[in-house]
């Protein structure tokens, strides 16, 4: 009779696959913490972008509201500061109101426009203009 050498079975995993894995999830690991980071940073813009945002409209509302009398033609005014915060766990975020009021026809109808400035947390100048025409129905 013939022996048949068997050979020995293995069990579990080798060092160099166990590195091998590590590797493999430690990269997969850092890319979905550069991807959350950058998902903060994409929120936190939104957010300052929507304070702008109502900001502008609330000055927008102020002037449609105000007495055609009392609303002159203006260029761009003096910036405005305005302190907003933005989220309980975030900073103030500081923003620079300014409009400005141009006649289209000569007592009917005038523009409104309203420009509302802020710097980010990374440097760069961000800013968002609403405009809006009013109509004077009180000459009417």
């Amino acid at each position: 009779m013939s022996k048949v050498c068997a050979k020995p079975r293995q069990n579990g995993m080798t060092l160099l696959e166990t590195l091998v894995a590590m590797m493999i999830l430690g990269g997969g690991l850092l890319t979905m913490a550069s991807v959350q980071m950058e998902s903060i940073r994409g929120a936190q813009r939104g957010r300052h972008l929507s304070a702008a945002a109502n900001l502008a409209n609330s000055q927008i509302e102020q002037l449609q509201r105000a007495p055609w009398t009392e609303i002159a033609d203006t260029s761009w005014t003096t910036p405005v500061s305005a302190t907003q915060i933005v989220q309980r766990n975030d900073l103030d975020q500081a923003y620079s109101v300014s409009w400005q009021v141009l006649t289209l026809t000569t007592d009917l109808t005038k523009t409104l426009d309203v420009r509302v400035n802020w710097t980010e947390s990374s440097g760069r100048s961000r800013s968002i203009t609403v405009s809006s025409i009013r109509h004077n129905h009180e000459a009417l």
